[in-house]
């Protein structure tokens, strides 16, 4: 696996990055391949996008790029990516799964956040690593502050259908993020999703909503 970046731009206020990353792996064998991503907060696996389950994969290699911004408080990230999966030719015995077998496609991927303090924070930026964490927060609730208040917003989209039993969806979220430390936050979001499935309980197209409350402490 290897990953990059660049800083064509940085300011006492404001930076953009742009990276890229990539990996391939040799997969171990194994009975058969799934996989669920929760679209919807975590809380409905029957409404997850669902892959398989399908011949085992033999190996994959993917990509991507990243372009992340920062002006004064705001901030922007964008990331794609691409994953060329293998399946294998053969599977230990019994599977039901032999009709896959040598089949292979592209999963494809894109994630659009961006966000503002009303507060003056502005996230942690490492130059060194390329990485990005939760701000410093000015007013600690600790200090008899108001913590910070961050509104956010983040639209993502992933396409398997090239893979057998591979389907497709996209959601948008919007919320309020309290932080009342640097490393303790409370986040109210609203989310809608549409999938696509070609296998799990649900087939065919689908939609949902949900407004959720979660906390979080990061150490």
């Amino acid at each position: 696996m290897l990953r990059t970046h660049y800083i064509p731009w940085r300011s006492e206020t404001s930076l953009l990055h742009l990276g890229a990353w990539g990996f391939y792996e040799d997969v171990k064998p194994a009975t058969s391949f799934s996989q669920n991503i929760r679209l919807l907060a975590r809380t409905d696996d029957a409404f997850a996008l669902q892959f398989g389950p399908t011949m085992p994969i033999a190996n994959s290699l993917a990509g991507g790029l990243e372009l992340f911004g920062i002006w004064k408080s705001a901030w922007f990230l964008a990331e794609g990516g691409v994953r060329h999966i293998k399946l294998r030719d053969t599977a230990p015995l019994p599977s039901t799964n032999m009709a896959y077998a040598g089949a292979s496609g592209t999963e494809k991927a894109v994630s659009v956040q961006t966000g503002i303090f009303l507060t003056g924070e502005t996230p942690n930026y490492f130059a060194h690593t390329g990485q990005w964490a939760t701000p410093r927060i000015l007013h600690p609730m600790t200090a008899d502050g108001w913590g910070g208040w961050e509104l956010a917003a983040r639209l993502d989209w992933i396409d398997a259908s090239s893979l057998p039993t591979g389907g497709r969806a996209w959601t948008a979220t919007v919320g309020v993020n309290w932080y009342l430390l640097s490393f303790a936050r409370i986040m109210l979001n609203y989310t809608h999703a549409d999938v696509t499935n070609r296998t799990g309980k649900y087939i065919g197209s689908n939609s949902g909503n949900i407004i959720g409350v979660r906390s979080a402490v990061t150490f």
